[in-house]
This record gives C-alpha cells, structure tokens and sequence, in this order.
C-alpha cells in the first residue's frame, strides 16, 4: 500500500510490479505438506517450532529433490531478470526500469545489482541489508540483532537526554554512557522489585522485569508510531509512585494484548481500529508461516555468521542492550546446518553448536541440512552497472537495518562507469525502518520519502537533479508524555463504550 504514495506523486505515469519471492505465495510454495508441520492440531500451529523441523525439512527435501540452491536469494534474482526480459519481450516500449527493495529486498536487489539486466535504470535500496563485510560490525548478520541495534539505541536515548520534556530521567555521569544509564535504570528496576514491576510480572509471568522490558520496548521502538512511549513507560517503571502505578496498571496489559495480536495476525480490539499511535507495524522477529521455510533457508545459508555466536555470546549482546529482543535461534541454527549430525566431526562442526543438545524422541533425521552453498556473489559489495543510478536511504533510528550498515552498503559500492555510473545517499536522521515510504514522526505529513523516490524516478535517477528540499520541513522528534496521555485516554474511553454495550474488559 506504501507505494500508492509514490504512485500518486509521480501523477499516476508510471507502472507499479511487484511478485511473490520464490518459495511463497503463488510461486512454488514451500511448506510441509506430509508432515503437516504448520497445520491447525499440529504443536506450534501455524508456527513452525523446533521439534517440527527435522520432519518439516525431510518432506520439503523430497519435494525439492534436495535441491535447496533453487531457492536461495540468486535464484530469486534470476526470477526478476526473466521477469524483465518477458515485459521486454512482450511490449511495444519498456520504459525505465526502477528496482525498490526495502529490509530484506535490498539484499535480494543487491544481488540483481551483480547480474546487472539492462533494462533498469535505477536500484532504490531502503533499510538496507548490506551484503559484504569483514566483520559483523559492517556486513548484516540476523545472528548479531541484539548488537547490531546498539548505535540507534545511543542515538534514541541521547535525543531524550537532551530534550527537557523527556519522561525518562537520566542521571549519565562524567565520562558515562548514555546506554550504561539506561542499563543501571534496568537494574535499579530489578533490584527495587516495585509495584509497577509486580504488576508486569503478574502480566507475563517472567520474574526479572527486565527480561520484559527489553524486548517489550524493542518492540515499540520500531515503529515510528509507538516509540514516544518509550521513555515515558520506563520513566513510569523506574519513578513508581502511586498515580505511575494506576497509569501502568491501566496500560501495560492491552499493549502486551496487543503485541501478542499483531505478532499472530489477529486484528486489532474493536474500538482500537483508527487509533493510530496503536494500530502501528508493531512486527516482530517471528516470521509467518508464509514464507517461513524460505526465510529459514536464506538466513541460515547466507545471513548468519559463521561461525556462529555462541549461547554466551548471544546472552551478551542481550544483557549489553536495553532493546534486545534476544535470540532463541542457536539450536535452530545448528539443526538446519546439519551441526548436530552425529556423523559429523568434532573439528567440522560450529563451536557454538558444540553444547547444544535437543531431546527429541526421534534423532534420526538430525543428518539432513536445509542450506545452501553460497555462490560466488556473496559477500560481495555489487557495483552499480554502467548507465545506472544507485539511491539509498537510511533511517537514523531503523531499529532493524540501522543506518551503519546502509552507510557501508553506500560506500563500498563502487562504479562501474565512472562516467555513466552514478549514486545518492538520503538520510533521514529521525527515520525509522522503510523511511523512504514512511513518514518520520506523527506529525509529519511532508510526504518526504515517497517525494524524493518520486522525484528520483521522475528525473531519471539524477542526483544533481532530485529534489529533497522537504528535508528541511520535517519535524523533530519530541519525546514528550503526549503518546502516552493519548493512550490512557483512548483506553479510558474503549472500556467505557464497552461497558455502555455490556461488553467484557479491554484486557479480558
């Protein structure tokens, strides 16, 4: 839907494709079908859990005759390449082609960047995945989420440091950290075990509020919609006086109820539905049954560090976050990759696979990997092609491609042409993930990101020739108690409609 904007700004002349990634949707969809992994009675339902993926991977490999490398990302480019050489073939006039990928569509446009069809003029990147690098601090890995998202939480809490309104008090010593402060309020919170961190854990049953919190704010911080409510439930949390404690008690359960909502695709309590601020893409690291197959299959062939982090390590970059989502993904890891063979030898397997054990009745299919071998374009920076423009956009609080990582992708690409080949970085600093299709505040209906990628297309991809003047009109981003004001008003009056209809509580 985001790309109706663009279309609409470009005055409706242009033609707007998209297509399912192979492996899902109406293409050759992978799923469990003799297994019945993802059925209704089956453990996770439509989740696949991890005793469900020794049987899963056995069906999807006779269905596929073993042959996963039909499915990986080069594959899928290979699929947009045809797709353009058919629209070529077939048409009177094919007219500029632009590529837009965002999150994981970056990676997958990178990689049509190496095979380099003709006919496209243009390669938008968009919360970008980037696809080369010396260590983890450059090239994205899903293995390092926790790490990776340490710079846009610095940069979060530095703007509530410096703003007066901010909810969250931070007393940051001489030479401190701004995250360590917020990391000491984590553990103040534990140590207090207040009323308010009571309540949470009557809510969740996990008995160190911290444990909830950090993936709980993870989750709000995302979205450019729910972040302000950041710091004004911590402030709340960690103060924890009488009104602090009616305010949470009041909020922390439909947010929780909500979460869970969007994370299985339930719509929305009735009453929420044309509440903005909540009804916001409040997505998390789970994926849908979908694509679930494909998305296990790439990110384990190619987007996880190998070797990989160790259970220490990944608890590490947990505990050194205060928006760690945390990643309950090793054993899911060394299963997949075929680490915990019994035939495979001690010196071959990942060390961190080394003291992971699964007690499932049945370990004979243990032998059987679901990856694939990585061809010669990974990690590998793609140039941009002769007679081509590259733009790529950043958002400085992408909570899942941060900016660090769309900044390398920037400069290492070389030019293939350096007269013909040419580039564009757009930064948008309150940017939060997918800005160029998404406004950057609440209160901002400048349109920017899909004004600049309009203008992009409209002035074949000429940097000299873009207009980004509407940079200097977006807002700032205030950190204030308005979200959250309006989020016990909006509850308020939900429950009070509710009980006018003789219906049941919010939270019930």
């Amino acid at each position: 839907m985001a790309m109706l904007e663009i279309y609409s700004l470009s005055t409706r002349s242009v033609d707007v494709y998209t297509m399912d990634h192979r492996g899902t949707g109406r293409s050759s969809f992978l799923e469990c079908v003799a297994a019945q992994a993802t059925a209704d009675g089956s453990p996770g339902g439509a989740q696949l859990v991890l005793e469900e993926l020794p049987y899963c991977v056995k069906d999807i490999l006779h269905q596929i005759d073993g042959h996963t490398q039909a499915f990986s990302v080069t594959s899928a480019a290979r699929d947009l390449v045809y797709l353009l050489d058919e629209f070529e073939n077939n048409a009177e006039k094919v007219g500029e082609v632009y590529l837009y990928g965002t999150s994981y569509g970056t990676y997958l446009v990178e990689r049509v960047m190496h095979l380099a069809p003709s006919q496209v003029k243009g390669y938008i990147l968009d919360g970008v995945v980037s696809e080369a690098g010396s260590d983890p601090d450059t090239r994205l890995f899903f293995s390092h989420w926790d790490r990776n998202i340490l710079a846009p939480t610095r940069r979060f809490f530095e703007l509530c440091a410096d703003q007066e309104n901010c909810p969250l008090q931070l007393n940051i010593g001489e030479n401190e950290d701004v995250l360590s402060a917020v990391l000491d309020i984590y553990g103040e919170i534990d140590e207090a075990m207040s009323n308010c961190a009571l309540e949470l854990m009557l809510l969740t049953g996990i008995e160190t509020p911290s444990q909830v919190l950090r993936p709980l704010m993870g989750l709000l911080v995302r979205d450019f919609s729910a972040r302000t409510l950041v710091p004004s439930i911590l402030g709340r949390m960690h103060r924890c006086n009488s009104k602090d404690q009616e305010e949470l008690e009041l909020t922390l359960g439909p947010l929780l109820d909500l979460i869970i909502q969007k994370a299985q695709g339930v719509a929305t309590p009735t009453g929420f539905d044309n509440v903005k601020l909540l009804n916001s893409r409040l997505a998390t690291t789970e994926v849908g049954s979908i694509d679930q197959l494909v998305y296990l299959l790439i990110s384990y062939s190619e987007l996880w560090s190998k070797p990989s982090p160790t259970e220490a390590e990944l608890q590490d970059f947990y505990m050194d976050g205060a928006f760690s989502i945390g990643s309950a993904a090793l054993a899911q890891y060394c299963l997949l990759t075929g680490n915990l063979s019994p035939a495979i030898s001690t010196n071959m397997r990942d060390p961190a696979c080394s003291d992971i054990s699964l007690d499932f009745e049945d370990n004979s299919n243990y032998t059987q990997s679901f990856v694939y071998s990585v061809d010669e374009y990974s990690n590998r920076t793609a140039s941009v092609p002769p007679n081509t423009i590259l733009l790529v956009i950043n958002g400085g609080l992408d909570f899942q491609t941060p900016r660090e990582f769309g900044r390398h992708q920037y400069e290492s690409t070389a030019l293939s042409d350096p007269e013909t080949s040419r580039k564009m970085l757009v930064e948008f600093d309150f940017g939060a993930h997918v800005c160029g299709l998404t406004a950057t505040t609440t209160d901002d209906d400048t349109l920017c990101g899909p004004r600049i990628v309009a203008s992009f297309i409209a002035n074949s991809g000429d940097p000299e020739l873009v207009d980004t003047s509407c940079m200097a009109d977006l807002p700032e981003l205030q950190l204030n108690d308005d979200a959250f004001s309006f989020l016990i008003e909006t509850i308020i009056e939900v429950q009070r409609e509710q009980m006018l209809d003789g219906g049941f509580g919010f939270g019930q």
